[in-house]
Parts: structure tokens; sequence; C-alpha cells
């Protein structure tokens, strides 16, 4: 149970680091948004990212079931575990998400600010990319 639960969560893990790379390689080649060719990759970026959300999501459900689990058969050694791999997670986390704002929060050329906008809500409030 213990491999079955740590193979989920590195496999959750490493669709998170991708969606991270993604935007670390997306900041490190723009500084703002001023030709279409950007723009198009801003949304290259956004539309990876929701997509790994998508999966990340759908391993959230047997991820926490087997946290459940572990904890309730294992009692604080199975804690110990969950917690082990969900506190640098969650903090990880937390760093991701300033990493993503600051590329929704991107300076754009006049022409492209509204479609940029629109990318950045939609990225923030779909499921799926509608762009």
């Amino acid at each position: 149970m213990i491999a079955i639960y740590l193979v989920l969560q590195a496999v959750s893990f490493a669709i998170v680091i991708a969606a991270f790379l993604s935007v670390e390689h997306f900041l490190k080649r723009h500084t703002a948004i001023t030709r279409r060719g950007e723009l198009d990759s801003f949304k290259r970026m956004a539309r990876f990212n929701m997509y790994a959300a998508l999966v990340f999501i759908v391993l959230t459900i047997p991820n926490v079931l087997l946290s459940l689990v572990l904890t309730f058969w294992y009692g604080l050694m199975g804690l110990g575990i969950v917690l082990a791999i969900s506190i640098p997670q969650t903090v990880f986390s937390f760093y991701m998400k300033k990493r993503e704002e600051k590329t929704r929060s991107m300076q754009c050329s006049s022409d492209l600010a509204a479609e940029h906008q629109q990318v950045a809500h939609s990225w923030l409030k779909k499921a799926v990319p509608d762009f």
C-alpha cells in the first residue's frame, strides 16, 4: 500500500514539476509580451498547465484516499509518510503559484493585453482551455 501511495505521489509531483518547468522556461525567455509569437508562447504554456492541472486533480482523489488509508492502517508512521510528502509539495505549490501569477500579470503591448487577460482568466477559472 505504501509503495502504491509513493508511486502515485511521484507521478503527481512529476506533473507539478513539468508544469513548473514550463512556467520557468516561459519566464526565462520572455520579460514582456509585445509580439504575437510571445502571446502564442504564453498560450501554449497556459494550455499545458491547464491540462496538467486536470491530470493532477484526477490523481488527487486516489492520493487523498490512500493518505487516509495509510494513516488509519499504519498510525503515526503512516501519518509521518503522508506529512513528509505533503508538506514539501504544499510549500512548492505556493512558490509555483507566485511564478504562475508573474506570467499572468506580465506587461503586454496594448494590442495584445486584452487577449492575454482573457487567456489568464481562462487559466484560472476554466477547466479546459478555450483559446
